[in-house]
């Protein structure tokens, strides 16, 4: 899995051949609290489908953000959505991806998501925080909740 970079700061509708997921997360360190939100949108820009959700015992923002990647690859694939653009706009997830060795606290994350991914056809792309703040607001909320 690689990343692909995007330098715009304004969110782009996907080609009429695919739709795009906006994937966010968000963590609290006080709490060991993650919220994951995804949201995938049609060649038209209109959202189709979306979903959020908080995680405990989350360690890091490197962990929320696997885990939020794991959890919306994994519906994408349980609802049988191909061609799909992933959007992240995660710091943290190139250099992890980066990485020859994952580390133990993060593999069994890593293996879901290598297992997600291989059902779906997808390509994946870093943006700027500007292009995911839909997916990351929502995240942030699911924290609230």
């Amino acid at each position: 899995m690689e990343l692909e970079v995007v330098d715009s700061y304004s969110w782009k509708k996907p080609p009429s051949t695919a739709v795009k997921c906006n994937v966010g997360s968000a963590w609290s360190a006080s709490n060991s609290t993650s919220g994951a939100a995804w949201i995938l949108r049609d060649s038209g820009g209109e959202a189709v489908l979306h979903s959020r959700r908080s995680f405990v015992g989350v360690r890091s923002q490197l962990e929320a953000d696997l885990i939020a990647h794991v959890w919306s690859s994994e519906a994408l694939s349980d609802l049988k959505i191909n061609r799909v653009i992933l959007e992240t706009s995660s710091s943290q997830l190139p250099q992890f991806l980066a990485l020859h060795a994952v580390p133990w606290n993060l593999h069994t994350l890593w293996k879901r998501l290598r297992k997600a991914l291989d059902h779906l056809k997808c390509r994946h792309f870093l943006v700027r925080k500007e292009c995911n703040r839909v997916a990351s607001t929502i995240a942030t909320s699911a924290l609230q909740s």
